[in-house]
């Protein structure tokens, strides 16, 4: 889980206790079961936003936001051939306006389906065929 394994390789306290000296015959699971129970947002605001504003002192979390966003390489993905996106309408990771922006910025190099979530429809075969054909050429 990505919580436990950022906790152990910077030993920030996560996840495993700062300074806890793991051997390769710990068991894991109990800091496995504690990862499960963080959200994304836990990590984020916890540990990520923190991390970076050691590093950089004044940084907001507003700012980290912002670097971290499509919009700060949005001339690129507008002009770069060699990126597209496949989503759905009802991807729940999308939040409102971002399908309309997304669509904005790629024009026809977008696929996006009426519905199936976040990968729900790669069960597909026409849909993984468009998927595979898309990663197997040099440019969207």
């Amino acid at each position: 889980h990505h919580n436990q394994d950022t906790s152990v390789m910077t030993n920030g306290g996560y996840v495993v206790p700062r300074n806890k000296v793991l051997k390769n015959s710990d068991s894991l699971e109990d800091y496995f079961w504690t990862s499960l129970h963080l959200s994304f947002l836990d990590y984020f605001n916890e540990y990520f936003v923190p991390y970076f504003q050691s590093r950089q002192p004044g940084l907001s979390r507003e700012q980290l936001i912002e670097a971290l966003s499509l919009k700060s390489i949005e001339g690129y993905l507008a002009s770069s051939d060699k990126i597209g996106v496949i989503t759905n309408e009802d991807d729940f990771i999308l939040a409102p306006g971002e399908l309309d922006y997304l669509r904005q910025v790629f024009g026809p190099r977008i696929k996006t389906y009426p519905s199936g979530g976040h990968l729900g429809n790669l069960e597909y075969r026409d849909n993984m065929a468009f998927l595979i054909d898309r990663l197997r050429s040099a440019t969207w």
